[in-house]
């Protein structure tokens, strides 16, 4: 009987072992492989997708893993948070495969969007402020509520609030104003400079006979922040879920987000028997007591509650602890003897996460014909996305060359040789056409940046310069060439009367009349009569002209003068 015993135990381990013998981290990965969609998602799920990249990466399966990335991403809401509508687990998992990656297109974006999903948390404590002094006086506490600035001024002997219970604690809700705690993430500013002496100032948080410190500071000043928020498993959840707060916290950590604080309401719901919260808060918080719990929870199986999914974080959270490589080793063959026939150890969340935990054997890649875009920013939506990094140098077909509007932007260069100012063509958008230098003086151009092609502005009657084209510039050089000979033939034409030397029409006789005659001639109508006699000139006619020759010059080279400054003009 006891041979037979024996030989049982021996047949149980021998089967045991060879059942864990057959565990294949190709099987798994096989498998897993095969349960994504054509485009990279993983049952339509970001957070099952999202530990299958971490899986994938992990194994160096870079064509699959960087194609459910681009899965992940094209399940992004407007709001940059995972899927449509928000879901906090989803959105958690998807920022730590994202950073897993290095992937961090919109990753402050992301983080916002988790913030704007804190809500105030329903814990059962109560938040209070202690001021630790022997002196007497009052301190002055200011905050912002609903963009405007409240305070309140508080008396303390020493160290009793006496309009608070004389309570040596002043309870923010109802002492101060409960506007703080429904708004997550208030910071508070505590002024105790009336008081003399030393002082130190603590933000407490008390549950039942519990009590945390959340923050201390030794002065007459400090700045103490009420970090009283969760999260539901949505944006639109007004209820506190542990599960989902636990993961948004690990997504915090592992991103580096900041302004995000709910270890608070995690710590009043912690429970030192619960596998996950002792697990997911180590990965959100590095503090080792949590490995300290998350020992002893395991089964003599070598399984922590039995389950994939949290033998797996358990391993995450211990694989660093030297003292628990045991516990690991127990809790890895444990997996090995989950897997089933066709690989998995589960549904594709499990096995992934129990890959990425527990398994670093090499792997041959699954067949995969994708081929990650050259430009992973640039969409080629028609929209110029800032959030996603698109400017004008990696996706310029988005977002056109600063300075130019839609409409420059969309002119096409026909490299003709000319430039078509009708059809938008510009030295910005065309230099190929409208350059200095082609004899035409286009709308970019002026007379000191292209004088080839550009005459100097002419004078408008604002007296501001206008520029003036090309085509332009030939007939104001005709016009000015005839203003300069009309200016020439009138100057002579003065001259020459002056010197008499030109033909004049005489006036008829009038009564009281008088007809100049010419020079060395007679009279018209009166060639055969005696020449009259001599008569005094006409009084209008004081300053005679003398003709002279210097005169003659003075009025050609004015002439000449007025001519040379409009040619130059």
């Amino acid at each position: 009987m006891k041979k037979t015993l024996v030989l049982m135990i021996v047949f149980c381990c021998l089967v045991s072992t060879a059942i864990a013998a057959e565990f294949s981290t190709q099987n798994a990965y096989n498998w897993l492989s095969a349960q994504a969609s054509s485009d990279g998602g993983f049952d339509g799920d970001v957070a099952k997708t999202s530990w299958a990249v971490l899986a994938m990466s992990k194994a160096g399966i870079s064509a699959n893993a960087d194609q459910s990335v681009e899965w992940i991403f094209s399940q992004q809401s407007n709001g940059y948070c995972f899927p449509v509508p928000c879901k906090v687990k989803d959105t958690a998992m998807a920022m730590i495969a994202m950073n897993k990656l290095q992937r961090m297109d919109n990753m402050s974006y992301i983080q916002d969007a988790l913030a704007s999903m804190v809500i105030p948390s329903s814990m059962s404590g109560s938040w209070a402020i202690e001021v630790s002094t022997a002196g007497t006086g009052a301190c002055k506490l200011s905050w912002e509520a609903n963009n405007q600035t409240r305070d309140r001024t508080v008396a303390v002997d020493k160290g009793r609030f006496t309009e608070c219970s004389n309570s040596y604690f002043l309870d923010i809700e109802s002492c101060v104003g409960n506007t703080i705690l429904r708004h997550p993430g208030t910071k508070v500013s505590v002024d105790c400079t009336s008081i003399t002496g030393e002082k130190t100032i603590t933000l407490v948080y008390r549950a039942s006979n519990k009590y945390f410190i959340v923050s201390s500071t030794t002065g007459d000043k400090a700045d103490v922040t009420v970090n009283n928020g969760c999260f539901g498993a949505s944006g639109a959840d007004s209820t506190c879920r542990k599960e989902h707060s636990l993961y948004a916290a690990w997504a915090i950590k592992e991103t580096g987000a900041t302004g995000i604080d709910t270890k608070l309401y995690l710590l009043d719901a912690y429970s030192d028997a619960s596998v996950e919260d002792n697990a997911l808060l180590y990965l959100a918080t590095g503090d080792s007591r949590y490995l300290a719990a998350l020992r002893p929870l395991q089964k003599t199986d070598g399984s922590f509650d039995r389950s994939v999914m949290k033998t797996s974080l358990a391993i995450l959270a211990l694989k660093d602890d030297a003292t628990a490589a045991e516990i690991v080793t127990k809790a890895t063959a444990w997996l090995k003897k989950a897997q089933r026939t066709d690989g998995s150890l589960g549904d594709a969340a499990e096995t992934a996460a129990a890959l990425y935990a527990a398994f670093n054997e090499p792997v041959e890649a699954p067949p995969n014909d994708y081929v990650p875009p050259e430009n992973i920013i640039c969409n080629d939506d028609g929209v110029c996305d800032d959030v996603r990094g698109e400017d004008s140098e990696n996706c310029p077909d988005d977002c056109p060359a600063e300075g130019l509007d839609d409409e420059t932007a969309a002119v096409e260069c026909n490299d003709d040789g000319v430039c078509d100012s009708g059809d938008g063509e510009t030295a910005e958008n065309c230099d190929a056409d409208c350059i200095c230098g082609d004899g035409v003086c286009d709308d970019s151009e002026t007379s000191d940046s292209c004088s080839d092609d550009c005459v100097a502005a002419v004078a408008d009657d604002t007296g501001e310069d206008q520029p003036v084209t090309e085509e332009g510039s030939s007939a104001t050089t005709w016009i000015i060439t005839i203003l300069i000979v009309l200016i020439v033939i009138a100057g002579g034409i003065f001259g020459m009367k002056k010197l008499g030397l030109a033909k004049t029409k005489q006036k008829p006789n009038t009564p009281g009349g008088y007809s100049f005659p010419r020079p060395g001639g007679l009279p018209p109508m009166a060639s055969s009569r005696t020449p009259p006699a001599k008569q005094a000139p006409m009084k209008q006619m004081q300053r005679p002209y003398v003709p002279s020759s210097k005169g003659k010059d003075e009025e050609l080279e004015k002439s000449l003068a007025e001519a040379r400054k409009l040619l130059q003009k």
